[in-house]
């Protein structure tokens, strides 16, 4: 249904931005070294 969609869609969401957010503080320690 519509509402199952809706939580695959979000999970998705959430874990591009996880993934982002972990790139981004990978950067940052790399850079701080």
């Amino acid at each position: 249904g519509i509402d199952r969609d809706y939580k695959k869609d979000m999970r998705e969401t959430y874990e591009k931005e996880r993934a982002i957010s972990q790139a981004t503080i990978d950067n940052q320690l790399k850079e701080e070294k």
